[in-house]
């Protein structure tokens, strides 16, 4: 399962990387005639607020930068989130708490009761193992 899980993951990596860097090139391909400006606003030769940009300019060049910045903090945020999930096993759970090899509890409280949902990732079939006593995720796993 555990190689499974792994495949699994770095395909889901892949895939966002590449859906994510289609946006990315999107926003570069608005920005890249507006280089120059950008330039000029940076180094203080425009005035944002005293009028000397064409406002469908400067709508043009925040819409893109933000289109750039939103695609960017996606993917950062879901590939750490997808390397959690695969990093975080019931294999990893068992060897980093040898105190569980008897019996599955919870490493943080010792309650027997473990509970499972769905993980916070839209994009995959992940199960989270949690405690329901002290709240502490044990393990994420791959749902069927």
């Amino acid at each position: 399962m555990s190689s499974q899980n792994y495949a699994y993951c770095a395909s889901l990596k892949l895939y966002v990387t590449l859906f994510c860097l289609v946006f990315i090139g999107l926003g570069v391909i608005q920005i890249y005639p507006l280089l120059p400006l950008l330039r000029q606003i940076l180094v203080g030769e425009i005035d944002l607020a005293g009028g000397q940009i064409d406002s469908i300019e400067a709508i043009r060049l925040i819409c893109s930068m933000g289109f750039i910045g939103i695609a960017t903090y996606y993917m950062i945020l879901e590939n750490l989130r997808l390397s959690k999930y695969q990093r975080r096993t019931y294999q990893w759970y068992r060897s980093s708490y040898p105190e569980t090899q008897k019996n599955l509890t919870c490493y943080s409280c010792g309650d027997a009761r473990i509970i499972t949902r769905p993980a916070a990732s839209a994009i995959s079939r992940h199960t989270e193992h949690f405690c329901p006593q002290c709240g502490a995720t044990l393990f994420f796993s791959l749902g069927e």
